[in-house]
């Protein structure tokens, strides 16, 4: 009987991993696993949306692109599932290419990259992007201002970090996006 239990323990294991996304170029497992390998945690499953998770950037020598920060806005609509946690968790990711961007160059003017980025959009994904944007600044706006407003909206999607010390200057990302607007 102890060997049936061993060997059904064994072979979940190997399902566990199997199922985690097991690096093939690993050395393969020992026959005797230990102790702590043989207690997995058990996903739960949630009725929340999944959102990528949300960190803000370390300071490197090359910045990100500003479509890694606006490319997400494009992913959903208003009325979904989860379209204020996303409003929330991508109104952060913009604030937070934007703190790069100023540490970067604090002169930085982010029009001609908000244009060749908008300039490659179909016009379905433009009105999805104005569709969205309304909500984005909002949002954008009171992380910066008054982020207790958002206090249960920020904790649902993963965002911990103090925008308030942009207050005085994220204006001018999210003024640039309102002029494209204008434009176009």
């Amino acid at each position: 009987m102890k060997k049936i239990i061993v060997s059904l323990a064994g072979f979940a294991l190997v399902l566990a991993l199997a199922g985690c996304g097991m690096d093939n170029n690993q050395p393969a497992a020992t026959a005797s696993p230990s102790p702590q390998a043989t207690t997995m945690p058990v996903p739960v499953a949630s009725d929340q949306p999944t959102l990528p998770p949300h960190t803000s950037m370390e300071p490197r020598a090359t910045m990100a692109p500003l479509s890694q920060a606006l490319d997400p806005i494009l992913s959903y609509g208003q009325g979904t599932a989860g379209g204020s946690l996303k409003n929330v968790s991508y109104a952060a990711g913009l604030l937070d290419w934007w703190e790069e961007s100023q540490k970067n160059d604090p002169l930085a003017d982010p029009t001609k990259e908000l244009e060749e980025w908008y300039g490659g959009l179909t016009q379905e994904q433009k009105d999805t992007f104005w569709e969205n944007w309304e909500y984005i600044r909002s949002h954008g706006q009171a992380l910066t201002q008054d982020p207790s407003s958002l206090s249960d909206l920020m904790e649902s999607a993963g965002v911990t970090k103090d925008y308030t010390g942009l207050k005085d200057n994220y204006n001018t990302l999210f003024d640039a996006i309102d002029n494209l607007m204008e434009k176009k």
